[in-house]
């Protein structure tokens, strides 16, 4: 795991096209994630009574639950979340198609390779993440139907997060597997060697593949963690340049992570 971390370090400095890419990605997304987000908690923050009396609050509970489960305002909020999954889902592939193609021939032009990758594998790397993305979807139910049954019966919503807990552990256990499963396959794919062998690579490499991907995990936490911190005691247009570096460090953690499975692939072929 230590060996191909360093090797997919070492390996950044070939790939700074795809890293301007990738920033550009998480930049953009990023906007448009807080713009989304926010004309959709405001409202309801806006009329949370916090510190009035513990009636209000139980008010303010019963008309949210009333809102979202007996109006129309959850379904128009989920069209909206589809229609940005989608668009989403085809930036991540096409750029996911040009990294790992650029990783397969670094002897190319870094921005003709780049441009190759989304146009050879991008269908491809497309239809592995629509499989992912529908088996990571597939528990949705069920944890759904948990988190409505705790939200009704529950007293606190703290009780309810005690609930939901091991549904929601499973469910991200469940969705890093299918993660890491999918990025080896399309890794054998765009290396002409086939989808299974990528997915054998990850398998009898699992301790290493996970181990990375916890690492990168956890560094990207940090980032987070930090740029939060620095928004609350910072505030104004240093907070701002904090905020911007955020989306360069989460965009080099990414290419990375990329890059570190991608040796262990490359090893393992030989």
């Amino acid at each position: 795991m230590v060996t191909a971390l360093r090797a997919g370090w070492r390996s950044l400095g070939r790939q700074r096209f795809a890293l301007t890419a990738l920033f550009l990605h998480h930049l953009a997304w990023g906007w448009v994630s807080y713009r989304f987000w926010r004309s959709v908690v405001e409202p309801f923050w806006l009329r949370f009574p916090g510190g009035v009396s513990e009636e209000a609050e139980r008010l303010f509970a019963a008309e949210l639950m009333f809102r979202l489960l007996r109006s129309g305002e959850v379904a128009s909020v989920l069209v909206a979340i589809v229609a940005l999954t989608a668009v989403r889902f085809t930036l991540h592939s096409a750029i996911a198609a040009g990294i790992v193609h650029s990783m397969h021939r670094p002897d190319l032009n870094a921005g003709f390779r780049f441009v190759e990758g989304i146009r050879r594998w991008w269908a491809a790397f497309a239809a592995w993440d629509a499989i992912r993305l529908a088996l990571s979807a597939a528990p949705a139910y069920w944890v759904w139907r948990e988190a409505r049954d705790a939200l009704m019966s529950a007293g606190e919503w703290r009780s309810a997060a005690a609930e939901l807990a091991p549904w929601l552990a499973g469910w991200i256990v469940w969705t890093g597997a299918l993660r890491l499963l999918t990025l080896y396959a399309q890794i054998g794919l765009a290396g002409g060697t086939g989808w299974r062998s990528g997915m054998a690579a990850a398998l009898r490499n699992a301790t290493a593949a996970v181990g990375i991907w916890a690492a990168i995990v956890a560094c990207t936490g940090l980032v987070s963690l930090a740029t939060l911190a620095v928004a609350f005691v910072w505030a104004g247009f240093g907070a701002l340049i904090v905020y911007q570096a955020a989306h360069a460090l989460h965009a080099l953690l990414r290419l990375w992570g990329t890059a570190a499975h991608y040796r262990i692939w490359a090893d393992r072929k030989r």
